[in-house]
């Protein structure tokens, strides 16, 4: 099965620490590198994947070999078995005896059971690598070979590892054993700092030959061997250079080399009369003799390492000799040196190319480009001359302008001009060397004026001097770089307007063409202008290009701009087509017009409403909205276009719910004298009143949760008709009924006619001052012992009693 890849880009230990914070539910501590014995699912198992490098079987072997293919978990099963995870949350832990294997690697080890795995982390104190590193894999016999070696666990040594028979300190340290190839062993011991422990080998070797180092590193849970390569050659020289001696004073040094006469061979330009130093070195070889011969016939033989008064010291400094020459006369001369020791030979030439420090060749001129230069550009010039000694030559450049520079070749930097940015310079100047010594100096100057100028240049240095001119003059003028048109993009119809053209300083006569033109080609205007001011009227609304070219002898510039010119807007009125009073609903079609203005932008706002259309003329502007919110609503249209200010108007609208009414609830009949109540129930509507008519007299009261309610007492007995009119600014509703009042009733007598018996009928009557009661419009509502048994108009109630019990009978008129 293929190996599962662990995510890409994401650091490993800081990946590890952060799926191990999600197994927090184990019974063991996410932070131990044993993390317990586990049963793993049969069917669907989480450890599958084995690595291929993993050597040999213990808990270290297996982690060092997941901890490489990037898994977070190690496990080991049956004694021989191990395999790789990133995830151990479907793991179920079991008891430690069902991983009772033995390692066949390390029997003090276990790796699992049979069907069980013990599971590690591979963060852990064993060696997860380690290196063997020669400071010099070739070594002379007789110079001492050194090599560093390091080892690094695969966590700090002092994590826990899960394993009581183990402790922190138990990893604080790693052994190492090593053998040099040549029957001499060692053995040391190295502290660990966090998850690194590192010892230095050196090693004396007594014979030439090819030699293998091996090393064992280890501590209780693992070790690693590891072996590298150390080579041990005689002391014959080889490996010469004969170079010019460090630390030479860099003023005696040519700024310039010559050609070697011979091909492919090492020269070296100097001064002449001037002491110079070289220094001849080998890469190899020991008890060295150093013979230097010049083409004169002398020589010089030195030997370093039996130099009684200054012997030299370390294998670097007895390897090399220096000697100092002063050649007295120009022109090429080779230098020799043979280095030997008893065991052989080797040597080398370098070819000396001695210089004067003079000037020569001096030339000046400027570079090619048009006759007439333009003012503000820089011009560039050019300086060639013949010197070797640039280090201490200076120019005087003059430009005929006025202007001087005194300039060193060498920077302010204490750099030769042309090896370090131009703008550290005081003057525009750079330096370079073409072949054999020629001196290219290139330098700009911006003239401030204009005019005709001869530019000259000297040169000296200690040796001489020289002087140049440029043979024609500089003819410097001004070029118009830019023009700025300054008018407004709106303007306003039959208003003067001033319009400019601004440019750089010129030189000579100027001329302003000026060009308005309407974008319809309706509209042509051509005039000439001396300076750079214009006065135009524009007559006619419209899109209008302005344009400008300004010129002289040696340039031109042209500018155009698009002007919209627009009639100001006033005269805004704002109607409607309703009045200000608006049932929620309904459809108000409100008109923006504009008596005078051009390109007109209405801009429309409402504080509560619903746009259903809107449409535009050149001049007005006619909005729908429908309000479907009861409230006060501000409508306001803002006018404007690019020459005036906003103009605004607003429209106050009152929106209204019309009014729906209930039924009228009053007490009725009433008597004469008592209050009648009068309520009107108002189901919809806002901002609503109520008007109350009796007949009599009326009432305008306000509606109180839902209600209008009148209490009135009339006067005297009657019918009367009650109107109650519920209204707002948008609607009306009335409702009518009739009131009855009534005389009250007094001084009423009940009385039985004939003795009542049972199974018959007995009659009741009521009498008022002895009589039959005659009051008119009367209610009789008789009952029985307490319960109603009938309404009668007339004074006669009759009924039947079924038992020979008391009864109590009455009546209200």
């Amino acid at each position: 099965m293929a190996p599962i890849e662990p995510r890409p880009g994401v650091s490993r230990r800081f990946w590890v620490w952060g799926l191990l914070l999600l197994l927090c539910g184990c019974s063991v501590s996410v932070a131990d590198w044993y993390q317990g014995c586990y049963h793993d699912n049969v069917v669907s198992p989480t450890f599958q994947i084995e690595p291929g490098d993993c050597e040999h079987v213990t808990p270290a072997d297996c982690c060092r070999a997941c901890y490489r293919l990037g898994y977070g978990y190690a496990g080991l099963q049956g004694g021989d078995q191990c395999s790789c995870t990133n995830d151990i949350n479907r793991l179920v832990l079991t008891t430690g005896d069902q991983c009772n294997i033995q390692c066949p690697d390390d029997t003090t080890q276990r790796c699992g059971g049979n069907t069980s795995l013990d599971v590690y982390r591979v963060e852990g104190p064993y060696l997860l690598e380690a290196s063997l590193s020669p400071a010099m894999e070739v070594v002379q016999l007789g110079d001492t070979a050194q090599a560093e070696v390091t080892a690094v666990l695969a966590s700090p040594y002092n994590i826990s590892t899960g394993l009581p028979s183990y402790n922190a300190s138990d990893f604080q340290t790693v052994d190492f054993a090593w053998s040099y190839g040549d029957g001499q062993n060692g053995t040391s011991q190295g502290r660990v700092t966090m998850d690194t422990s590192s010892i230095s080998l050196t090693h004396l070797y007594t014979r030439v030959g090819e030699y293998t180092i091996e090393l064992r590193i280890y501590n209780l849970l693992s070790s690693l061997s590891i072996q590298t390569n150390i080579t041990i050659v005689p002391p014959i020289p080889r490996d010469l250079e004969i170079e010019r001696a460090p630390g030479s004073d860099p003023t005696n040094i040519p700024s310039c080399s010559y050609t070697s006469s011979t091909p492919h061979a090492e020269s070296l330009t100097v001064f002449i009369d001037t002491p110079f130093s070289l220094e001849a070195s080998v890469g190899r070889g020991k008890n060295l003799s150093f013979q230097w011969a010049l083409d004169d016939g002398s020589y010089r033989i030195s030997t370093p390492y039996l130099n009684v008064i200054s012997p030299c010291q370390g294998v670097v400094n007895c390897s090399r000799d220096i000697q100092t020459y002063t050649f007295r006369s120009l022109g090429t001369h080779l230098v020799q040196v043979n280095v030997s020791n008893t065991l052989g030979s080797v040597a080398g030439t370098l070819e000396v190319i001695v210089v004067d420090r003079t000037i020569s060749n001096l030339t000046v001129y400027q570079e090619e480009g048009p006759e007439v230069t333009v003012h503000g550009q820089p011009t560039a010039f050019h300086i060639t001359m013949v010197t070797a000694d640039r280090s201490s030559t200076f120019l005087e450049i003059d430009l005929g302008d006025g202007t001087t520079f005194n300039h060193s070749l060498v920077n302010r930097h204490g750099e030769l001009l042309g090896t370090g940015p131009s703008s550290s310079d005081r003057f525009q100047i750079t330096a370079n060397y073409l072949e054999d010594c020629y001196l290219n100096v290139g330098f700009r100057h911006i003239y401030s004026g204009s005019g005709s100028f001869q530019a000259s240049v000297r040169a000296w240095n200690d040796a001489n001097g020289a002087n140049a001119t440029v043979k024609d003059l500089v003819v410097v003028q001004a070029e118009i770089l830019r023009l700025f048109l300054s008018v407004s993009s709106a303007l306003p119809v039959n208003v003067v307007q001033n319009i400019t053209v601004h440019y750089a300083d010129h030189t000579g006569p100027l001329s302003v063409v000026w060009h308005i033109s309407k974008s319809d080609g309706s509209f042509s205007f051509n005039t000439t202008t001396n300076d750079g001011l214009l006065e135009h009227t524009f007559t006619t609304p419209g899109t209008y290009i302005v344009g400008v070219e300004v010129s002289n002898m040696i340039s031109s510039q042209q500018e155009a701009k698009e002007v919209t010119v627009q009639a100001p807007i006033s005269g805004l009125t704002l109607t409607s087509d309703k009045g200000r009073y608006i049932r929620t609903g309904e459809s108000v079609v409100s008109t923006a017009t504009v008596a005078m203005g051009t390109d007109l932008r209405f801009f429309w706002d409402v504080t509560n409403g619903r746009r259903t259309g809107i449409q535009y003329t050149a001049n007005s502007s006619v909005v729908s909205h429908v309000f479907e919110l009861a409230g006060v609503v501000n409508l306001t249209v803002t006018v404007s276009n690019q020459v005036t200010s906003a103009v605004t108007e607003m429209l106050q609208f009152h929106i209204q719910d019309p009014v729906q009414v209930g039924n009228l609830a009053i007490t009725t009949p009433t008597v004469l004298g008592n209050d009648t109540t009068i309520v009107a129930n108002v189901e919809e509507g806002t901002s609503v009143h109520c008007h109350v008519d009796v007949g009599t007299t009326s009432y305008n009261v306000a509606v109180n949760e839902g209600k209008c309610t009148v209490q009135h007492r009339f006067t005297t007995a009657g019918l009367y008709s009650v109107v109650v009119t519920v209204y707002n600014d948008v609607s009306s509703v009335s409702k009518q009924a009739d009131v009855e009042v009534q005389e009250s009733i007094s001084e009423v007598e009940l009385e039985v006619l004939g003795t009542p018996l049972v199974g018959k009928s007995s009659m009741f009557v009521v009498k008022k001052q002895g009589a039959l009661s005659a009051t008119a419009d009367a209610l009789y509502t008789w009952r029985v012992d307490g319960e109603v048994q009938g309404y009668t108009a007339t004074p006669v109630f009759s009924t039947t009693f079924s038992d020979g019990e008391t009864h109590a009978v009455s009546v209200e008129v």
